[in-house]
Formats: structure tokens, sequence, C-alpha cells
């Protein structure tokens, strides 16, 4: 599993771009690596060996993100839900993402790994369904015995409620259980100059 540096932060981003081109430019900029790389890839798609293993080979851990689906955007297919994730629907897929996690962290080691994010907001097909959270579990056991779990670290990514009203839960009523995540994590966004970028919680809200 991987731990909180000895400064107790680690710094990352996500950009729509080349892992290679986008870790350089960041290093240019501040003369620094990322600690981390965030890539996600479609559950259909399976595990993002490619981009992953570009990420590792810049000294970089790269931060893995499964979507069910994507529907909600471009009409990607197929949908996966989670109650059909629950019902066993979906297992030949996950097995697939799990076992290609097992080649990878075998030669690369460690990766932070998430699925349904930001389960407790209204935009996501994943969201807000009593199947969220054992959807989770059910996804994080076939990992388990595939014995992908070795080399994943679990995030469980939740949307801030601040400033949502009624568009974002409480995320605690979506936890899935100490046993199946290692880091908690929490998307919140504020951009002041960016009249297309809405969003404007404080750091303390």
């Amino acid at each position: 599993k991987i731990y909180p540096s000895g400064d107790g932060c680690l710094t990352g981003f996500y950009k729509p771009d080349v892992p290679s081109r986008s870790i350089d430019h960041y290093n240019n900029a501040f003369s620094a690596k990322p600690s981390l790389f965030a890539v996600w890839a479609l559950l259909s798609d399976g595990f993002p060996r490619v981009e992953a293993e570009t990420i590792k080979g810049k000294g970089v851990v790269p931060y893995v993100n499964i979507f069910p689906s994507l529907d909600v955007f471009k009409g990607y297919k197929p949908i996966f839900s989670p109650d059909e994730i629950v019902k066993g629907g979906c297992d030949a897929y996950i097995k697939r993402v799990a076992k290609d996690a097992v080649r990878f962290g075998e030669k690369h080691g460690s990766f932070f790994f998430a699925t349904m994010v930001e389960f407790n907001a209204e935009w996501w097909p994943w969201s807000r369904t009593p199947y969220t959270a054992p959807a989770m579990r059910h996804f994080w056991q076939i990992f388990e015995d595939q014995g992908a779990n070795q080399y994943a670290t679990w995030a469980w990514e939740a949307f801030c409620p601040a400033s949502y009203e009624k568009r974002v839960e409480d995320p605690e009523s979506y936890y899935p259980g100490d046993k199946y995540v290692d880091w908690i994590g929490m998307n919140v966004f504020a951009n002041l100059k960016n009249p297309r970028v809405h969003e404007n919680t404080m750091f303390r809200d």
C-alpha cells in the first residue's frame, strides 16, 4: 500500500493529455516531479496499462480511475449500473481489469485505484443508489480474489457537498467500510479567474 510521504502530502494532477508530456511540463514548471498522475478508463476498455506504464516510467505513481460507464457525456456503451455490478453482470470485465492490474503490479509496483467516484453527486450513472456501496465492495472483492489488492491502494473519492444544496448528498451513507478503503478523498473545486468554472468552494467549507 501507498502511504503519505514524510512531509505528509502527495502532490499530483490530472490532465487529459499524453501523460509523459504533461509530467514533463509539470517538471519544467516546478523543477520537481509530481508524486502522482491520474488517468481514467472505461470498465469496458480494461486497465489502462499503457498509460500507467508511461506514468510509472517517469517515476510517478499512477492514480487509476475506472468508470463503469460514461453515457452521461457521449453515449459510451455498454452501460454498467451499480445493481448490475452487485448481481455479477460485470464480473468478466472487472476480472480482466484485476488481472491486468496484477500484471502491472508485478512489474511496476503499487498504484492508486478508484472506481465510481463522486458517488454522492447526482451527475453520474452510478450515483446515489442503494447499490453504490455494495458495488464498490463487489469490485474490491474481485480484486482481492485475483490478487490485485496487494498492488492497488484503494481511494474512496467523494464530492464535497458544500455549496451544492440538493445536488450533492452527505457521502457518509455511501461509505463501503474500512476494509475496502485505504485513502479517503474529496473533490472540491474553486477557480476565481476562469469564468467557465462556476465552483467557488472555500477551503474552510
